[in-house]
């Protein structure tokens, strides 16, 4: 495999500030993700995703991406905060319960998959602009603009 074509080494302590912080967020929730839709078990169920969503939306958006509420955002939502922590600490990249694997496949997966971010909007197989969508109005306008058929009773007051 070319030198280019590989993941990032997730190696949080070659970053400083803001993109040392997001490093330690993004481990945490990859193994978060994990414990709520383990890879070896087949689809995630939409309830173990709402957790995960859940989890990401507590700390990235609730605390604004204050890597302090990682556990505490976990334990509101029911997760082993003790197993999260032990699994985002993991630094061997081929560990196979740590984060740096977990990422890595991830990143593969991603990749391969075109997903750009999480989550990934998409209406009608095209990406929204916006992957997290800041206001309901936003995510309706975009739903309603690719409807084809019956729209719903939103979309006519959008009209």
């Amino acid at each position: 495999m070319p030198k280019n074509d590989l993941p990032p080494s997730y190696d949080c302590s070659q970053l400083s500030g803001y993109d040392r912080d997001y490093c330690h967020i993004d481990r945490f929730e990859a193994c978060a993700l994990e414990a709520a839709c383990p890879r070896a078990s087949g689809p995630c169920t939409p309830a173990a995703q709402l957790r995960a969503i859940g989890l990401a939306h507590c700390i990235e958006v609730v605390h604004n991406t204050d890597p302090s509420y990682n556990v505490p955002c976990a334990e509101g939502l029911g997760f082993d905060t003790a197993a999260l922590s032990a699994c985002a600490a993991v630094t061997d990249p081929h560990a196979a319960g740590g984060a740096p694997a977990i990422m890595t496949y991830i990143y593969g997966h991603a990749n391969s998959s075109g997903v750009t971010g999480f989550p990934d909007l998409r209406i009608n197989g095209a990406v929204q602009r916006n992957y997290w969508p800041d206001s309901v109005r936003e995510l309706e306008d975009g739903l309603c603009k690719g409807y084809s058929g019956p729209a719903p009773a939103v979309c006519s007051a959008r009209a």
